[in-house]
């Protein structure tokens, strides 16, 4: 469960990166000793040119029905009419226009990241220090 809650996490994090790259930047604007970038996205232009096998494999890797898990494999196989409901689907979620903005620490590595769009999103970037994970003891575990 952790490592799905971890995925999704860098999972969102590579689907705003993905439109992020399809925007126009301006920064770094210094705040308390980090930098801010702020991209501004046109949606629709940067669905339109996004390779979508490529996005999906990083928005929804593990779809829960069957009948999204055929139609993506419809846009994988290049349907242009799944291309355009997945598209059309896309725009609704993030809306025409959104911004991304992102801060980095002095070592390049991003503290906090903001997706203002239909349904904004924010992530905090921490610890980046060495964790230790350890397993659970062998009575909680069960293998399948």
């Amino acid at each position: 469960m952790v490592t799905g809650e971890a995925m999704k996490l860098v999972d969102s994090h590579r689907v705003h990166g993905m439109l992020a790259a399809r925007g126009q930047v301006s920064g770094p604007v210094s705040e308390g000793g980090l930098g801010r970038y702020t991209v501004a996205v046109d949606v629709r232009a940067a669905f339109d040119g996004l390779d979508l096998a490529a996005f999906l494999d990083v928005y929804d890797p593990l779809p829960a029905m069957q009948d999204i898990e055929d139609e993506y494999e419809r846009v994988r196989a290049g349907d242009p009419a799944a291309q355009a409901r997945l598209r059309g689907r896309l725009i609704e979620e993030f809306g025409e226009r959104a911004t991304y903005e992102l801060w980095i620490d002095g070592e390049g590595r991003p503290v906090r990241e903001r997706l203002t769009a239909v349904t904004p999103v924010e992530v905090v970037f921490s610890h980046w220090d060495a964790t230790a994970v350890s397993a659970p003891p062998a009575d909680q575990v069960m293998v399948r």
